[in-house]
């Protein structure tokens, strides 16, 4: 297994990529602080690797937006996609 932080790219950096057995995993986590919605921040997130193109150099990889509860600090949402 083989895991990436920050890629840096040159429209900003993904969070988190995973990659494993041929397949690859790009995540993006987004924080809902008091008074956030988890879902919508896990919409972000999923939106950013989108908007910023973070999956195009992994074909066919799986894009997941994740959503970390503050207040619970642990993961309440997430959305995903494959490339």
């Amino acid at each position: 297994m083989v895991v990436i932080p920050e890629i840096h790219t040159n429209l900003g950096r993904s969070d988190l990529v995973v990659s494993h057995r041929g397949k690859t995993w790009v995540i993006e986590i987004k924080v809902a602080y008091k008074g956030q919605n988890p879902k919508q921040k896990a919409e972000e997130a999923l939106q950013q690797i989108k908007d910023k193109n973070y999956a195009t150099l992994y074909p066919n990889a799986l894009c997941i937006g994740l959503s970390i509860d503050d207040l619970l600090r642990q993961i309440t949402e997430y959305r995903c996609f494959a490339q």
